[in-house]
Parts: C-alpha cells; structure tokens; sequence
C-alpha cells in the first residue's frame, strides 16, 4: 500500500521541525517517539495547508538598479502556495485545489493524480499538465517483504537517533480546543522555539550522545548494512552470494562509519571556533525556528504551524543584498485513514506532456496561456522569456558581410536557428524554406533569386539571396523585416564587433 505523497511531504516537514525543537524527550505527558511512530500509520487523509516564503531584501542597494528589474524582484519575493482541500486514499490517489498567489495576483490550480498518471491544471492554461508516473519506476521493484523491512528499519534508525536528540529549553503544552476543518477538537499543542545560536549548540550535544551509545550505534548501522544487502540480493536475481559480505567486512564498515563520526566532531568544534568559517553567520541570533504541533489523544498530528527565520545577512559581503528568508508552513488534517474515493486520472488527448515540454520553444510555451491570465503577463510581459537574439561576430565563417554595394548580408542558417526555427531544404526546388513560430510565416527562399516566397505568396526583394562556400546569405533588412526582427552594432570590453539581432515579441 502507498503512502500519501501530500502528508508525507506536509508531515515530513514537520516532524523534522519537532524533531529539532521538542528533542527525544516526553513533553507534557506526549511521547514523541510515539507521535512520530504514528504518522507512519496514515494511509488516506484529507488536509488543507499553505506554505509562504518571503525574502527580505536591502533596499538602499537597489536605488541605482533598473526600477523594472527592482519591481519584478518584489513581485517574486513573496509567494503563498495554499491547498485549500487535498484528498490522497493510500493508494496513489490525489485529489488537490490550490491557489499560488504572489505579487502578480493569484493562480488557481488542480491536481489530480493515481497510480500512473499525474493531471495538472492551471487557470488560465489552456491545456492541462500530464506527467507519466510510471516512467521513473524502478527496474527492480522491491518485493512486499522488504518493503515492509524499510518501514521497519526507517522507523527504527529515525527513533534512534531522535532519542538521542537534546530538549531545547523553551517547550511548552497544553490542552487546547481547536477547529479542524470546521469541527471543534480537543488536542493537546506542543509548542517549542529556538534562535539560531541555541540550534547551533544542540548539534554537538547531539553528536556526542549518540557517539556514547556506540553499542546502540553500531547495531543500527550493521542492521542497515543487512537490509541493504538483501535489496542487493533480490536485484541480482540469482547472484545473490557475490553481494553478501562476510561478517568482518560488515564490522569493518560500521567501523569506518563510526571513526568517521568521531573525526567529525573533533572538525566540529574546530569549525565553531574558526571565525572565518561562517559557523556564527549560519547560527546567528538572527536566525530562529518556532513550532506549534497540535495533537490528538491516538497521538496523530492534526494541526501543525511552523515557521523559520534565516538570517543572510552575510551575504552583503558577497554583493548579495538579501537579509533574510522567512518560512511559514500551516496544515491541519482530518478523515485520517477514512474510505476516500478518488476516480482514475483520464488524460486528455491535448495535454501537455514532459517530453514536449522539454523541447516546446519560449514562444510556443507562451501561447499556451490565454493573453489576459496572471501566468502570460508574467512570462511575456514581465520575465519577456520568448524575447530572441542572435549574435554574429565578424571574425566568425559564416558571419556578416556586406557586397559591393555596401548591402548587408547575414547568414540564413544561423540567424533563423538562432530564433528556434528549423531549415528544411527542397533538392528537386532548390530552395530553403522554414516556419517562423513566431510570425507564423511559411518562408521559402532560393540563392541566386530576389523572389521569395511567404505564406505561399511571392514576393519580390530588392536584394536576391545569395550562396558564398555552400552557405545561403539573405539581405539583413530585408529578412529580419519579415521577421519582425531590428539589428544593431555593439563592440565588446576587447573592441571586437559584433552585429546584435533583436525581437521583443
């Protein structure tokens, strides 16, 4: 049976962020070996949640910067990723409506995914998002019996080494009556801070408990050591005995893993007291995590509240004006391992799959959102992303030139690739002809002739098209015209010049 993937992630953040602040220790009567060990239990859930990122910029660095460029940076430094219902069954099923907002506006959204396929639709799209979740399987799926044997050890190696996890001192609980999904529940919260500083201290704390429980230490390991070799073992299929390891090569290994912890901790307190390591920029007082887990009496997470300051402000001597980020992650969670219908993902015949989008050219993925949607006037207007240019040097063989009529010639071949097209030539016709995406122009050129035709029309130049070494050359003003395209004459820091093509599409 599979896991949910939304509450994996949802909880997985979370549990990470109590692990580091509540510790291996009860709090308040609550088990947090216990509470992690029942989050494991859940199969199909309901849930709704947001994740904010918010950057904290200098602003007095940029008052000598492009005032559009500063505008663009602030719309994208704030963005809130909100799943207002998320429906996952355990077996692969995902149903999810959300909203990104950030500084251009907000973008509804759907996910609908199963077993095999992934659909995802967002407003102002006009076709949906299809991803092949059977493309990534593994050659070797692991037979049941281990995969129940990694839930086993995972838990296992997670609860170890959260034992040995240091309380911080600020951890407070309480009972507490909280709506979940509209409903009044009686939980218990469990909430905890720290700065950056505290964090800092924890780690040695921690490396020098688990490295006094070696015996505990090194049973885990050689346990982990164990299972690796059986997923080794059913891969070979047959050549089982040429992965197994002898029991001193294991003891050999978990010795080295031990050693190896042991000379980093000693590294450890050398990087603490190195101040040009970075340790007190990382750990700074500036820096700081909170959490608020709400929990019920089966101890399953149903409310979590979490957020994370990190100080950069070290960064400025790198030329890098950010201060800091701030992280805010919220989730409550309900029908926990309830029957949760969720209908097999139909995709359409027009959805976009990953294997178009890895070659779909700027232009074309632009015009896959309608003109008045949020995500167009991101990409078109503001980030210009299906803007082209080509660049030709003089001192390149298939470069620019101009006849003795002082006409400017360039390449045909490099200026069209340059603006994603593709050349085809006609042997029987003799001629070039490609399809400008952009222009949506059909263009057929022949060397030797002043005749070209567009969209099937001819259409007579004042320059022919002409062929020097096996390469067709076409009159600059005249094809970049067709194209839409200006061009213009820069020289760079060595005094090299070169012939700059541009179209703001």
């Amino acid at each position: 049976m599979k896991h949910s993937r939304f509450r994996k992630f949802g909880i997985g953040a979370a549990l990470l962020l109590l692990v580091l602040l509540v510790g291996c220790q009860s709090v308040g009567g609550v088990d947090l070996n216990a509470v992690l060990s029942k989050q494991q239990d859940v199969q199909s859930s309901e849930a709704s949640g947001s994740l904010e990122v918010a950057l904290d910029w200098d602003e007095e660095a940029f008052a000598y910067e492009d005032e559009e460029a500063v505008r663009l940076l602030h719309q994208l430094s704030r963005f809130k990723l909100v799943f207002h219902n998320v429906k996952e069954d355990g077996q692969g099923g995902l149903l999810a409506k959300g909203t990104l907002s950030f500084g251009k506006g907000d973008v509804p959204f759907t996910i609908h995914a199963d077993s095999k396929a992934a659909l995802v639709e967002v407003d102002g799209a006009k076709r949906p998002f299809a991803v092949d979740l059977t493309s990534g399987e593994t050659e070797f799926p692991l037979s049941g019996a281990l995969e129940d044997s990694a839930n086993r050890i995972s838990r296992k190696l997670f609860s170890y080494f959260v034992t040995h996890l240091p309380n911080p001192a600020d951890i407070r609980t309480s009972k507490e009556s909280v709506p979940i999904n509209g409903v009044a529940t009686d939980l218990t919260k469990i909430s905890a801070k720290l700065n950056g500083r505290e964090l800092g201290d924890l780690i040695p704390v921690f490396i020098d408990s688990v490295l006094q429980d070696e015996e505990g230490l090194r049973a885990v390991l050689k346990e982990f050591i164990l299972w690796t070799q059986d997923v080794s073992a059913e891969a070979a299929a047959g050549q089982e005995d040429e992965w197994r390891l002898t029991e001193a090569e294991i003891d050999g290994q978990v010795q080295e893993a031990i050693d190896s912890l042991k000379e980093a901790r000693k590294e450890l307190d050398r990087i603490r007291t190195d101040e040009e390591s970075g340790w007190s920029d990382l750990f700074s007082d500036g820096a700081s995590l909170a959490f608020d887990a709400y929990v019920d009496a089966s101890l399953q997470i149903r409310k979590l509240s979490a957020e994370a300051k990190i100080d950069t402000s070290a960064l400025s001597e790198d030329s890098v004006p950010l201060r800091g980020v701030t992280i805010r992650l919220e989730e409550e969670n309900w029908n926990l391992n309830e029957d949760l219908a969720i209908p097999a993902v139909n995709v359409p015949r027009n959805a976009l799959t990953e294997e178009e989008l890895d070659t779909i050219s700027p232009v074309r993925l632009v015009r896959t959102f309608e003109t008045d949607s949020v995500l167009y006037d991101l990409l078109k207007n503001d980030l210009q992303i299906d803007d082209q240019e080509v660049w030709l040097s003089s001192y390149w063989g298939d470069s620019y030139f101009y006849d003795k009529d002082e006409v400017l010639y360039i390449p045909v071949r490099e200026t069209v690739s340059g603006f994603d097209d593709t050349l085809v030539y006609d042997q029987a016709k003799r001629s070039i002809n490609f399809y400008d995406e952009a222009t949506c122009r059909s263009v057929s050129l022949k060397p030797g002739s002043a005749w070209v035709t567009v969209d099937g029309k001819a259409v007579k130049w004042s320059h022919p098209v002409v062929s020097v070494d096996g390469l067709a050359y076409a009159p600059a003003d005249e094809l970049l015209g067709l194209l839409g395209a200006t061009y213009s004459f820069e020289e760079d820091e060595d005094g090299d010049s070169w012939l700059w093509i541009a179209r703001d599409l």
